[in-house]
This record gives structure tokens, sequence and C-alpha cells, in this order.
């Protein structure tokens, strides 16, 4: 699925703090939450124990899973929402549970504008070029029309 794998590569995030845990924090600016850990996905731990309704208290933008691994999870102007290998959107039920996610309150520092069309080389040579460094967290928002 070339939309995920963009999704995936597009979408990093503008955060410098990382909280680990289920405790509850406050809505803040240029925080990351995440849940469990993807060493933990990558040696098969593929059910985890937060809901997605308890997952929104974190953040409204971000990616992750599902348990066993059942689709992609794009969270979205506070919706979450499971892409499946067909590539159709769902709604999250609250109920959902997740084995790895990463999200955060999205808020924009900058807007900037690519008025001319791109392939997605040129798109990661711009947005390399645009971000002031690479080693922090940076949370992207891209709206346009993608070829796939």
């Amino acid at each position: 699925m070339k939309v995920i794998s963009y999704l995936w590569l597009v979408v990093f995030f503008v955060i410098v703090v990382a909280i680990s845990g289920y405790s509850s924090v406050q809505e803040k600016k240029d925080v990351l939450f995440q849940a469990s850990t993807v060493n933990a996905l990558l040696e098969g731990v593929y059910d985890g124990e937060m809901t997605y309704e308890q997952l929104k208290r974190y953040g409204d933008f971000g990616l992750g899973t599902f348990n066993g691994l059942d689709g992609e999870m794009i969270g979205l102007e506070d919706k979450f929402y499971q892409i499946k290998a067909g590539g159709i959107a769902y709604l999250v039920d609250g109920s959902m549970r997740t084995p790895f996610a990463v999200v955060t309150y999205f808020e924009p520092d900058k807007t900037v504008l690519l008025d001319k069309s791109v392939d997605y080389k040129e798109l990661q040579q711009y947005l390399g070029n645009l971000l002031p460094t690479k080693n922090i967290f940076y949370a992207l928002k891209i709206e346009g029309i993608f070829k796939y």
C-alpha cells in the first residue's frame, strides 16, 4: 500500500519529550506519547492493553496499529482510523486496543505551501531542507492529492 507507506514516512513527530506508561497527562504542546515500544512490536508483542479511548487523552494525531496487527492506525484531527489491507479507512471504536501507537496534540509551528507537484524523492529532499535538525522528532501534516 503506497498510501500507507507514504503516511508512515511523512508523519513524524514534533516533540522533545517522550512519555512512556499510561499515567494521565494534560494536553501539552511538544509532547510525544508512545504506547509500548517498537522493539516490543518487533519481538512479537502484538496485543496491548491500551484502548483507543484511553489513547485519545494523550494526543489527536499519530500512527500505530491494532491488536493482532489488524491494520494501520492513523490519528488525524481528533479521530483515529484503521486502514486495512484493502486501503479503506474505518473510524475506530474506542474500545479497540493497540500494542503500539505514537501520538501528540498536533499544533503547527509553521505552515508552508509547496506550489508545485513533486515526486516522493523530491518531497523528502524538500522536507529535509525545511527541518532545522535531524535529531529530534517532527509531526508533519501534508495535505494534497497523492497518486498511488
